[in-house]
């Protein structure tokens, strides 16, 4: 067709303007190849400005330079006008080589990924599938199928859209069947078969499937290490990753050595004040934290809080997350006083958010969550319920109400309730918390049994002392497999079961209870952690009161 339509054309404005045309596109595509993409624009653009002329709108030439003039201003992050000219490319490819030609498939592809880069997931989800279906078809003599690189990279961009839209396991399905094309056309260490285990493995992530991501990303990481280079952007992503999967599963120490490794790449590689860099010490501030290493904490979160100030302003919602966990280390310090200072800076995040994102935005009602947790540490439980309150509804709106993050503002909710001892209302919370989790996470994710320990207090409160017992026990049950018997949660669950069993009159086994967590907080966390103390005050107000209770052996003097 292109030979035909070529001749047809040079008998009518000379072979010298084609060929110079010619040049100036590929001038333009070797500029483009070279990184030189503000160049290669105005190359483009004099090239589609002369195809115009000399060949017409719709000419395949002519719609050749506006796909291209739409991929170069992608690449500088001029999204809405690339999504200008893929649109124009489309329309003209649909109406000049039909809806299924390959170059119209591209177009719609390449709409989908400007789509994506402006928040429009669910305009780009319907490109992707568009274009992943019609890559499976026969095309004239083009066979694509399932197992094309071209169909693969159009279904590994739909999981991409699906995930953005939280549909994490429709994603996880779109990952799991590009990553298996991949291996199979590829090879088990391409970089794009690398790409699609890391992918996956952040879909799992966001499920709650924690060991299922740990392995996903390790496996990403030693491929990326073997092909790329220890120090190679891609691979220190997956170390990013990896830490933050380690660390949700609290396996601290490793987590941190991974953020260590991460930063220090990072900065190596892209610089110190690199969003990248800066994400990384976000999240080792977070580990650090965890692991009650407030000072090194505080100097990590001030260090991103700066940096992305510095870098991408200070409405930038990384910026305001930074702002957010600032906060945390100073009210976690058990022997410093809650300030105000730090519910200040939580309201100060939380106003700008709401002004440069808007009340709905997920990063808003993150921060206005994060804003009732401080409101619950100060003590402030009205407050706290009514800004929970507020977080939860518009999660509900936005989210849906089973979604992950609609359901922790369910348990916070009930967490401040309980605090005001308005413990049946709490009830409810945590068991709609405890259901949604249970179906969205599963029975054994962190965050289920967050619910089901929540859930536990509550009844233990109000004197349901069996139901309450068997929540405790399924909850440490399920802490111990997930979190290991040295993480706090775990603790905690020994020390409130050993409570149960005590108010049971169960005394033996409250006994036993209470020194595992004296001997356990001893060996994980040492003699003199808070939560180790608290284990010893415990076993030591038990034995009294025991003691207390048996009749004296021994006669009183007369």
């Amino acid at each position: 067709m292109y030979g035909r339509t070529l001749a047809f054309v040079e008998g009518r404005v000379g072979r010298g303007d084609l060929i110079a045309l010619r040049n100036d596109y590929r001038r333009a595509v070797a500029l483009y190849n070279e990184g030189k993409f503000h160049e290669a624009e105005i190359m483009h653009r004099r090239a589609l400005t002369g195809r115009e002329k000399v060949l017409g709108q719709d000419h395949p030439y002519t719609l050749c330079s506006v796909q291209a003039l739409g991929v170069t201003l992608y690449r500088q992050g001029k999204h809405g006008e690339a999504e200008i000219m893929y649109r124009r490319a489309l329309t003209g490819r649909e109406k000049v080589l039909g809806q299924d030609h390959p170059d119209t498939l591209w177009s719609v592809h390449e709409l989908g990924a400007a789509l994506n880069s402006q928040d429009k997931h669910d305009e780009a989800e319907l490109m992707y599938r568009r274009a992943s279906a019609g890559r499976e078809k026969v095309l004239g003599e083009n066979i694509l199928g399932q197992d094309h690189p071209d169909t693969l990279r159009s279904v590994h961009e739909l999981g991409v859209a699906l995930y953005r839209q939280g549909k994490h396991g429709e994603a996880e399905i779109m990952h799991r069947r590009t990553l298996a094309g991949r291996e199979k056309v590829l090879g088990q260490d391409h970089p794009d078969t690398l790409r699609s285990v890391y992918v996956l493995g952040v879909a799992l992530y966001k499920q709650g499937k924690l060991d299922e991501a740990e392995i996903m990303h390790r496996r990403a990481l030693t491929g990326r290490e073997k092909v790329l280079g220890q120090d190679h952007p891609s691979t220190l992503r997956s170390v990013h990753a990896l830490g933050v999967a380690l660390h949700n599963q609290g396996k601290c120490n490793e987590a941190e050595i991974m953020h260590r490794r991460a930063i220090t790449g990072r900065e190596k590689v892209l610089g110190q004040d690199h969003p990248d860099t800066l994400s990384s010490a976000h999240q080792l501030g977070a580990v650090l934290d965890n692991q009650d290493k407030y000072d090194e904490a505080e100097l990590m979160y001030r260090r991103a809080s700066a940096g992305r100030e510095k870098v991408l302003g200070s409405d930038h919602q990384d910026t305001l997350k930074s702002l957010n966990n600032l906060a945390l280390p100073a009210v976690s310090l058990p022997d410093q006083r809650m300030h105000e200072e730090e519910t200040i800076m939580y309201r100060d995040a939380l106003e700008a958010m709401e002004g440069a994102l808007g009340p709905e935005h997920q990063d808003t009602l993150d921060s206005m969550n994060m804003l009732g947790e401080t409101l619950l540490d100060l003590k402030k439980y009205n407050e706290a319920e009514a800004t929970i309150r507020r977080a939860l509804a518009g999660r509900e709106k936005t989210l849906g109400p089973i979604h992950g993050d609609t359901l922790l503002s369910a348990n916070n909710l009930g967490v401040a309730l309980c605090k005001q001892k308005k413990h049946d209302e709490a009830e409810d919370m945590y068991r709609r918390a405890l259901m949604g989790a249970e179906k969205t996470l599963g029975r054994h994710h962190q965050d289920t049994l967050m619910c089901m320990y929540n859930l536990a207090g509550a009844l233990h409160k109000q004197g349901w002392h069996h139901e309450a017992e068997l929540m405790y026990w399924r909850a440490l049950g399920g802490r111990e497999k997930i979190l290991g018997s040295g993480h706090r949660h775990t603790l905690r669950s020994v020390i409130k079961l050993g409570a149960i069993l005590h108010d049971r009159g169960k005394h033996s086994a409250a006994e036993i209870m209470y020194r595992r967590a004296v001997s356990d907080g001893v060996k994980y966390l040492g003699a003199r952690d808070g939560l180790t103390l608290k284990s010893v005050k415990c076993l030591a107000m038990f034995l009294h009161s025991r003691a207390s209770t048996v009749p004296n052996q021994v006669p009183p003097l007369r």
